[in-house]
C-alpha cells in the first residue's frame, strides 16, 4: 500500500499509474540473457534528447536507479525508479543499459552506459 500527499491511503499499482501519468511516462526494468534494459512508455511523444547513462546509487540499503543527460551544471534527471536490492547486486556485473522508448507507434532504440555509485 502507499499513501497520497493528503495521506490517503491507496494500492500500489494506483500509485504507480498516479506517478506515470504525472511523469508522462511509464516503464519496465528487464533484466535476461542479453543485458538490462529499461522501457519506457510516453503517453506524449517520445521526447528528443537521448539520455546519456544511467546511475545505480546504494544510499544506505536503498537502492535506486537514475536515467540522465549530461548539461552544463551537471546532470539533467529524466528517470528514477527505487529497484529491489536483487536487481541492484545484479546490475553491479553490467556496463551497458539498452533503451527501449515508445509512443504513439514511434520506437527508438539505443545503448547507453550503466554507471555505479555504492557504499
Amino acid at each position: 500500500m502507499s499513501t497520497t500527499r493528503e495521506g490517503r491511503i491507496i494500492s500500489t499499482d494506483d500509485a504507480s499509474r498516479m506517478l506515470a501519468a504525472g511523469r508522462g511516462y511509464s516503464h519496465e526494468l528487464n533484466i535476461g540473457e542479453k543485458g538490462f534494459a529499461v522501457d519506457l512508455v510516453y503517453a506524449g511523444a517520445i521526447p528528443i534528447a537521448k539520455l546519456d547513462a544511467f546511475l545505480v546509487v546504494n544510499d544506505t540499503g536503498f537502492p535506486f536507479l537514475l536515467g540522465y543527460t549530461r548539461g552544463g551544471y551537471g546532470i539533467n534527471l529524466g528517470f528514477n525508479c527505487y529497484i529491489p536490492s536483487a536487481l541492484e547486486r545484479d546490475l553491479r556485473e553490467l556496463q551497458f543499459v539498452d533503451v527501449n522508448k515508445t509512443a504513439a507507434g514511434e520506437s527508438r532504440q539505443y545503448r547507453v552506459e550503466l554507471l555505479h555509485s555504492l557504499d
